[in-house]
């Protein structure tokens, strides 16, 4: 069992978005670019902006540390809040002025970017370093699955920053930060309350299910806006 676990983690959140990225690229070399810049955008925003400030800065201060112990659910609120800001503006950002041109296939290579080399990055070296023996079954089996719910969400948040740049509908960077702020905080919150992780993860692919059927309605106005063009 603890083979397959490890198997199945690793699979979902190092191989699968190497692998996905590679299959795209070979398909169509127009998505190499919007895949480098969605992880250029989770590094710079993320790893080097925001991660940073909290880790070597905001950690740092007795006020903050004080305050996190005090107020831990306002901590997180704001955590997540902050989560939300620094990566969907990063999106925005990265998209309007490294993507000139950019059509619905291309955001999800954005997305597929984003979203995978954070999987790689804070699940999948991760599980490559530890040992199957020792390891804690439930918890490395449910990190790769809670994984894959949060790829497919980025190509869904990823389609709606697109929405906001290229087709000019002005909610969608809004309504991204939100979403992103609300799965964030909903989840941990649910942890804090020490909800059952299973369920947690059920409902977390419940919103990666309502992004799949989002990114598909989307994927159908195109075609039909195209059909019509042509």
């Amino acid at each position: 069992m603890n083979y397959i676990a490890y198997g199945v983690a690793l699979f979902i959140s190092l191989i699968l978005p190497i692998l996905l990225s590679m299959l795209v690229s070979i398909k169509s070399k127009t998505y190499i670019k919007p895949i480098i810049v969605g992880v250029l955008t989770f590094l710079l925003f993320q790893v080097f902006s925001r991660i940073y400030i909290i880790q070597n800065v905001l950690s740092t201060n007795v006020d903050f540390i004080r305050f996190t112990y005090q107020f831990p659910i306002v901590y997180v609120f704001l955590l997540s809040v902050s989560a939300g800001l620094f990566e969907e503006i990063g999106r925005y950002i990265m998209m309007k002025y490294l993507l000139k041109t950019m059509n619905l296939k291309q955001a999800l290579a954005f997305g597929l970017g984003h979203g995978g080399i954070e999987a790689i990055l804070f699940v999948g070296l991760t599980i490559l370093m530890i040992d199957p023996n020792t390891m804690d079954v439930q918890s490395t089996l449910l990190g790769g699955i809670e994984r894959l719910s949060a790829m497919i969400l980025h190509l869904g948040f990823s389609v709606l920053v697109y929405q906001m740049v290229f087709k000019s509908k002005k909610y969608h960077l809004v309504l991204s930060i939100m979403l992103h702020t609300l799965v964030n905080f909903g989840s941990v919150l649910l942890m804090m309350n020490q909800v059952n992780y299973w369920i947690i993860e059920g409902l977390l692919a419940l919103c990666a299910f309502g992004m799949i059927l989002y990114i598909q309605s989307q994927r159908r106005m195109e075609n039909e806006t195209n059909t019509t063009v042509n």
